[in-house]
């Protein structure tokens, strides 16, 4: 879970650099960080859920938030 947010972090760094270093944003690089973003968001909130079984579902706790947000 940590290297998949970090790795989306990083992408999402490298995404901003480029907008702000170039006139015209690189599409492909923007639509590949907002998938890979999201994908990553998504498995990181299921892994978590997992991980804390039946508390994840209680309402409250900032795993079942973040559960109601990407789904």
């Amino acid at each position: 879970m940590y290297i998949g947010l970090e790795a989306a972090r990083s992408l999402i760094w490298r995404a901003a650099h480029y907008a702000d270093s170039h006139a015209v944003m690189d599409n492909k690089l923007a639509r590949g960080t907002k998938i890979f973003s999201s994908e990553t968001a998504n498995k990181v909130v299921y892994d978590a859920m997992q991980i804390f079984g039946g508390l994840g579902y209680s309402k409250g706790t900032v795993v079942e938030k973040c559960y109601r947000i990407y789904e």
